[in-house]
């Protein structure tokens, strides 16, 4: 059960990557859309400097499992607000119409776009080696450098501070 929920986890956060990013297209262009990306960005970075200091704090009180109830409570609430906050932003003339599974051979036309394959390799590449990092990580730092939760999280921390940083500068 726990590998299946994981997955939908998994699922759920790669629809929400790629759903800011195609609601961001949506509503804006140029250099508007080049700041809302860093924007949204920067406050990705954020994520990886909270999360393990509030992991790292609640696992000192609640058992393991807790941190998972408590991102099904965030999941909960967001999935709410976002139901609630942000009607469809696709233009009507931009939408595609009939069954769903007609979406799916659009993306044959897609790959035959000059120059999408080699970036969606790269894109692959860059997350493939990030979520890497974030696999091994925890690893690394506490089982050979002994160092504790607390610890690990503010080395994190310290990273996902990079990431804030780095992806502000497109804005300015």
């Amino acid at each position: 059960m726990l590998i299946g929920l994981r997955f939908v986890q998994g699922l759920a956060g790669a629809a929400g990557q790629v759903l800011s990013r195609a609601v961001a297209r949506d509503l804006f262009s140029g250099k508007a859309l080049t700041q809302f990306y860093a924007l949204l960005n920067s406050v990705n970075g954020l994520f990886p400097i909270l999360a393990p200091i509030i992991g790292g704090f609640m696992i000192k009180f609640v058992p393991w499992s807790g941190i998972f109830i408590l991102l099904g409570v965030i999941g909960f609430l967001l999935s709410g607000l976002i139901l609630i906050g942000i009607p469809e932003t696709l233009r009507p003339e931009n939408r595609l119409t009939g069954p769903v599974f007609q979406s799916f051979l659009s993306f044959g036309t897609l790959l035959k776009q000059q120059g999408f394959f080699s970036q969606l390799l790269i894109t692959g590449v860059v997350y493939g080696s990030l979520f890497s990092y974030i696999a091994a990580s925890t690893f690394i730092y506490q089982q050979l450098f002994h160092l504790s939760a607390q610890s690990f999280s503010l080395i994190y921390a310290l990273n996902g501070l990079g990431i804030v940083i780095g992806s502000g500068l497109p804005a300015a």
